[in-house]
C-alpha cells in the first residue's frame, strides 16, 4: 500500500468512526510529519501486524533494520514514536477488516425507526421507478459509525417483496412485533453501500435493496464465503436488469468480490 493509498484509508477511518478532532489532528501529524511513516512507504498492512513487537508495543530493536520499511534509530523517543504508529496503525486494519460491518449494517436507531414507517404504511403498494438516483453528499454523512440510510427505501423495498424473503418465499418467517397482518424481513443492500465510491449513482435506492429472513440476512453478513455464492446469484439474476436501468453496473464477480 503506498502512502498517499494509506493516508486516505486513514481519513476514512477517522471519518467513518466519528473520531475527534483532536484525534484526527493527531494521527495525521504522526503521518505527515513523522520519519516513521515514511519508512513504511510499501508496506502491506496484512504483513505489517505480523511484525515482531513487544510487550510494550515497541517493535524488537533487531528488527528495525531488517526489513525494507523501517530504519534503525538509537534515539529511544523515536522507536516509542513507532509504537504509537504501530497502535494507529493497528485500529486501521480492524476497520478494514470490519468495515463492512460498520458501514453496511442498520443502527439499532434506523431499525427502529424502520420499524415504525413499516406499521405505518405495510398496507401500501410499491413499484420500482427504475431511474438512476444522483448522490446525496447529505447521504453519506456518518451517523453512529453507519451511512445515513433513506429509511424509506428499506421500507419501500419490504412492502414490495411482500415482507417475505426474495431469496426464498418459502423460509420460515414470523410475524413482525406490533402487527400480526405481516411478517419480519430486513432490509439489505445487495451492493454494500460501503462501496459507494465505485459507482456514479446512489446505491441507497429500492433496486439494490432486498427483503431477507433473518438467517438469509445473517449468512450473507457473517456466513462462509462459499455458502453465501448461491443466495448472491439468485439475487443478482433477479436485480442485475433493473440495475443496469439504474446505471449501477456490475458483474457478478465484483459483487462476489464485495462478500469475500
Amino acid at each position: 500500500m503506498k502512502l498517499d493509498s494509506l493516508r486516505s484509508e486513514l481519513e476514512e477511518y477517522i471519518e467513518n468512526t466519528n473520531k475527534d478532532e483532536v484525534y484526527k489532528k493527531k494521527l495525521l501529524n504522526h503521518f505527515d510529519n513523522h520519519r516513521v511513516w515514511q519508512a513504511l512507504r510499501e508496506l502491506d498492512l496484512s504483513e505489517y501486524m505480523h511484525r515482531y513487537f513487544n510487550l510494550q508495543g515497541k517493535e524488537f530493536n533487531s528488527k528495525l533494520s531488517e526489513d525494507n520499511y523501517t530504519v534503525y534509530d538509537s534515539d529511544s523517543s523515536n522507536r516509542d514514536a513507532f509504537s504509537n504508529v504501530h497502535k494507529y496503525i493497528k485500529e486501521l486494519v480492524n476497520y478494514k477488516k470490519n468495515k463492512h460491518r460498520i458501514l453496511d449494517e442498520y443502527s439499532e436507531i434506523e431499525k427502529n425507526d424502520l420499524n415504525s414507517e413499516i406499521l405505518l404504511s405495510h398496507d401500501k403498494d410499491f413499484k420500482w421507478n427504475e431511474i438512476p438516483k444522483e448522490k446525496d453528499n447529505k447521504d453519506l454523512r456518518i451517523i453512529s459509525s453507519a451511512y445515513k440510510r433513506d429509511i424509506n427505501v428499506a421500507r419501500n423495498a419490504l412492502i414490495r417483496a411482500r415482507f417475505l424473503c426474495e431469496y426464498d418465499e418459502s423460509d420460515r418467517v414470523f410475524l413482525r412485533k406490533g402487527c400480526d397482518e405481516i411478517y419480519y424481513t430486513e432490509a439489505h443492500h445487495l451492493i454494500p453501500l460501503s462501496e459507494h465510491n465505485d459507482f456514479e449513482y446512489s446505491l441507497d435506492i429500492e433496486e439494490n435493496v432486498v427483503s431477507l429472513c433473518s438467517h438469509c440476512h445473517n449468512l450473507l453478513h457473517y456466513g462462509r464465503y462459499e455458502d453465501k455464492k448461491e443466495i448472491l446469484q439468485k439475487l443478482y439474476d433477479e436485480r442485475v436488469d433493473v440495475l443496469r436501468e439504474c446505471k449501477i453496473d456490475i458483474t457478478f464477480e465484483q459483487l462476489l468480490n464485495y462478500y469475500r
